[in-house]
């Protein structure tokens, strides 16, 4: 039958009457049970939070509904390895004081590659700033890491 192997997958975003934060909960049947619900959400809002309050009024603020259909695995393509080269250098303010910072571009920076701070990582639309304690890394996948060192 077409579609069959159409999964859904329901949650809703609840909170505390009153605040701004949501904690998104599943719904696993396609009738919902509400106390279940609630259960659910006193539970994830503690493990969230450290505390919940199961005797305060909830609020729903969304309810979410996603269709998957199982199909091909897309391939991740990596950048090369590669050395680093700063495009140059530039001027930043650190906690008082103007440091000169190297600066690289983005899409220069293949997976293996650490660096130490201060520095600048830019790209179109955004720049990583990498403090001078602070220490950058290309996972295998090309994400930044950035490890926070002492200020």
């Amino acid at each position: 039958m077409p579609g069959s192997e159409l999964a859904f997958h329901r949650t809703v975003d609840l909170r505390y009457v009153g605040q701004s934060f949501t904690v998104n909960v599943p719904i696993p049947a396609a009738i919902p049970d509400p106390p279940a619900i609630g259960t659910s959400f006193h539970l994830a809002y503690e493990a969230t939070f450290g505390h919940a309050a199961p005797a305060e009024p909830v609020e729903l603020v969304n309810l979410r509904l996603a269709a998957s259909l199982p199909g091909p695995r897309v391939s991740i393509r990596v950048p090369a390895q590669g050395r680093a080269m700063p495009r140059g250098a530039r001027s930043v303010f650190f906690a008082g004081q103007h440091l000169s910072c190297q600066v690289y571009e983005r899409a220069g920076l293949a997976p293996g590659v650490e660096l130490s701070g201060p520095l600048v990582v830019q790209e179109p639309g955004s720049s990583t700033i990498v403090w001078p304690t602070d220490r950058l890394r290309v996972d295998p996948l090309g994400n930044l890491r950035v490890e926070v060192g002492e200020k």
